[in-house]
């Protein structure tokens, strides 16, 4: 039955449910954070940055392994799909739960959740996460930037 957008008693009472994805979302970052905090090492489990979409369920996720920046694609698991991807909308720049699937061809990764601002900020304090990964397209520190020598130089067309 399609959802009521009308109004009416239904329309009220299901305005503050809360979805499956979510749902399923919430205890993942529940457990990841429980792992980080009693000093568990996680293999295979990596904290990851949309950087591209690739179609066909498919995502370019950045995250760093051992001190290395790595880029793989990595498809998104079955229930973030379909009618759940509202609730746990998927886009560029998302902070995203990657895991190895230990595969050597095919599908060697699949994003298994996305992490909400609040959650981020939360895991931002708890684990130890590189702060390049945080670091966007746009903003570069004034540190960063390489300032050139101009040197001005009459060039003669007629040599050339």
């Amino acid at each position: 039955m399609p959802r009521n957008i009308t109004g009416g008693k239904g329309h009220r009472s299901g305005q503050n449910s809360e979805s499956a994805a979510t749902k399923k979302g919430g205890k993942i970052f529940e457990d990841l954070l429980a792992d980080i905090r009693s000093g568990e090492e996680l293999s295979g489990v990596f904290i990851g940055r949309v950087t591209r979409k690739l179609g066909d369920g498919r995502m370019e996720v950045v995250y760093f392994n051992d001190d290395r920046i790595e880029s793989v694609k990595a498809v998104i698991k079955g229930s973030l799909r379909g009618r759940s991807k509202r609730d746990a909308f998927i886009d560029v720049n998302s902070f995203v739960l990657l895991v190895d699937l230990g595969m050597d061809s095919g599908t060697t990764h699949e994003i298994m959740s996305v992490f909400t601002p609040q959650q981020m900020q939360v895991l931002r304090k708890e684990a130890d996460l590189d702060e390049r990964l945080f670091v966007f397209d746009g903003s570069k520190k004034e540190e960063d930037v390489v300032d050139f020598e101009y040197v001005e130089e009459e060039i003669d067309i007629d040599k050339i």
